[in-house]
């Protein structure tokens, strides 16, 4: 999960990096500053109170996704899982939120309800080739090889790290049989 994490981390700066609004520069820095201060929770509020009055548009999703992020970062899951509801009522079908949502309750090691977000994305067709990575990491995670090795083997610029996190985790399990038949595939 830390190739996530990272990639995360880099798509928000690049995000903030595009985003230009005063608004938007002086609530990261407000946010930032009480995180910093160790106020975590008057930096939850200030986010919970953005996500509700922000309008609705492409720079007010941008901003709710980034803020969003912040309280996931900070290990605030229950808040960023009931931000992103918010949210969801608002846009049920955002990718980008549904992704995060999935990827927190990973974090949590609620496999089963986060099986079910990525299904949600899936259905919708609103996938994409780091969301199926993730969704064949978190079933790796909630020990279903065959079903991650099956989105791997789809997979097109990660199927071979893909399919070795498969290998690594058969062989960790001590299943040599089956590790031996994936590494044909792969």
């Amino acid at each position: 999960m830390n190739r996530l994490l990272i990639a995360y981390f880099f798509i928000t700066l690049f995000l903030l990096n595009q985003l230009q609004g005063a608004e938007i520069v002086t609530l990261k820095k407000k946010v930032k500053d009480l995180f910093d201060a160790n106020k975590r929770e008057e930096a939850v509020e200030l986010i919970k109170d953005a996500l509700i009055t922000a309008d609705s548009g492409d720079t007010s999703e941008q901003i709710k996704l980034l803020l969003l992020q912040y309280l996931a970062w900070g290990g605030n899951y229950g808040e960023a899982l009931e931000g992103i509801n918010l949210v969801l009522k608002q846009t049920p079908s955002n990718p980008d939120i549904l992704f995060l949502k999935a990827i927190i309750l990973t974090w949590k090691k609620d496999y089963a309800e986060a099986e079910g977000v990525y299904q949600k994305i899936r259905s919708k067709n609103l996938s994409s080739e780091e969301i199926e990575y993730s969704y064949a990491m978190l079933l790796l995670a909630y020990d279903k090889p065959q079903s991650a090795v099956a989105i791997c083997a789809k997979l097109t610029l990660v199927k071979g790290e893909c399919g070795q996190k498969v290998l690594e985790m058969l062989l960790e399990k001590g299943n040599l049989r089956e590790a031996q038949k994936l590494s044909k595939e792969f």
